[in-house]
This record gives C-alpha cells, sequence and structure tokens, in this order.
C-alpha cells in the first residue's frame, strides 16, 4: 500500500532526473561502437520506463482523492468496502 504522499515524492523525484544527449564529437569519440550502441539502447529504454512511471502516477494521482491509499500493481486505486458486488453468471449444466 501506497500513501498520496509517498506517490507524490517518488513523482517529484521521477521528475528531477535529466537526461543529457551526448554531443556529437563525444559520439565520434567513442571507441568501442557496439559499447555505445547498446549503451544507447539501454538510455533509450530507460527514458520510456521513467516516461511511463510519470504518466502513471500523475494519472493515479489526477483521479483519485486526498484520503486513499493505492496499490501501485494494479491498475485502479484501490476500492471501498461498500461496493457492491457484481452477479456471477449462471452457467447451464447440460
Amino acid at each position: 500500500m501506497v500513501t498520496r504522499e509517498e506517490m507524490e515524492a517518488e513523482l517529484m523525484r521521477l521528475k528531477k532526473i535529466q537526461f543529457i544527449k551526448p554531443t556529437a564529437m563525444e559520439l565520434r569519440q567513442g571507441r568501442h561502437a557496439l559499447v555505445n550502441r547498446t549503451q544507447r539502447r539501454e538510455n533509450r529504454r530507460y527514458k520510456r520506463i521513467v516516461k511511463m512511471k510519470k504518466e502513471k502516477l500523475t494519472r493515479l494521482l489526477s483521479t483519485c482523492p486526498k484520503k486513499q491509499e493505492f496499490d501501485l500493481n494494479s491498475r485502479r486505486p484501490k476500492r471501498t468496502l461498500t461496493r457492491v458486488e457484481s452477479k456471477k453468471r449462471l452457467r447451464g449444466k447440460r
């Protein structure tokens, strides 16, 4: 369970991450092209992960009430206990 304050702190930490693009000279001076290519691929992957986390946290924070705890693994905030359960379908036995 994650509280709203913890989510806001995590979002602030993610917003502070800065990605620096290498200059053309730095790319040219790289001696091991394969290693640099692999490193750039990992950097792109990390950028994508950070961007997805930012979007998910901002969406959760904007749609949910103030005093609610969240489970970050689920897609929706945790529902209250007063929710009405839907009826399960009854399958006909033959």
